[in-house]
């Protein structure tokens, strides 16, 4: 899983400290854990996710569908929004967060999440 881009762990009470091997997944533009019981402090190596470190121009979103197996995956998000269904493609190469809300995290937050511009 080392080109993982989305990692959504959201509500599933888990417990116990963040895994400081998640910082290993350098490529992870979201990250959400949040509603869980996770306790102690945000692993040091959280500053490593490279696709946060850049802020990304809009103009410049061209990438590829990679292929799995002759089936094709689309970045697409569709919204919903006053009866109108409208079709966003090419989004996620914009989007980078991290949230960790909603846990019992303790300690400092980690300088290295500071070089993190694109979040």
């Amino acid at each position: 899983m080392p080109d993982l881009k989305v990692l959504r762990l959201r509500s599933n009470n888990f417990k116990g400290a963040i895994p400081p091997n998640l910082a290993s997944l350098t490529h992870l533009q979201v990250i959400d854990l949040a509603n869980n019981d996770l306790v102690g402090n945000i692993p040091h190596g959280f500053g490593n996710f490279t696709a946060m470190k850049f802020i990304h121009n809009i103009n410049e979103t061209t990438s590829r569908i990679p292929t799995f197996d002759n089936n094709y995956y689309k970045e697409v998000v569709g919204v919903v929004m006053k009866g109108q269904m409208l079709e966003y493609q090419r989004l996620l190469s914009l989007v980078v967060s991290i949230d960790l809300s909603s846990n019992r995290l303790s300690g400092s937050i980690p300088q290295d999440l500071a070089d993190l511009v694109g979040l």
